[in-house]
């Protein structure tokens, strides 16, 4: 059953067949007949050291069967399509993150800031950024400029 989740694990989302593009990546069909190669030596040579015991041909028949129905409860999952969130989490962590830089290394020079005892963890207390109003710097910069 492992190697039928290995195809099944293949397409992130909903997107696309699993059986999308299956023979051209190589290191998938290595990696999936190792693994099925293993686990048959494991079960007809290894059978001692792993107490594992052969399947009978009936045996072997309800296993494979259980397997493609893997499959298959793997295509009616895809089928249900659900609202996909995480890049909106992730950017929103990510901005906050930002923002959070920003406002720890905003009221140090250059200096301190390369300075290694000066650098932001996830322990870091932060206060709150000052909100700066551009308009006023503009003015300064210009004062002949009107509000």
């Amino acid at each position: 059953m492992n190697v039928f989740n290995l195809v099944n694990s293949r397409v992130a989302g909903h997107e696309g067949s699993v059986l999308d593009g299956i023979f051209s990546n190589i290191y998938f069909i290595i990696i999936f007949f190792g693994i099925s190669a293993l686990q048959i030596v494991i079960i007809f040579i290894g059978g001692r050291a792993f107490y594992a015991k052969r399947p009978t041909v009936k045996e072997w028949i309800i296993t494979i069967a259980f397997s493609i129905a893997e499959l298959i409860v793997g295509f009616l999952a895809r089928l249900v399509k659900l609202e996909d969130r995480t890049l909106d989490e992730l950017n929103a962590y990510r901005e906050m993150r930002k923002e959070k830089v920003r406002a720890y290394y905003s009221t140090m020079s250059t200096e301190e800031q390369w300075d290694e005892k000066n650098l932001l963890t996830d322990e870091t207390e932060v206060k709150a950024p000052v909100s700066v109003d551009t308009n006023l710097i503009e003015l300064e910069e210009n004062p002949e400029q009107e509000l």
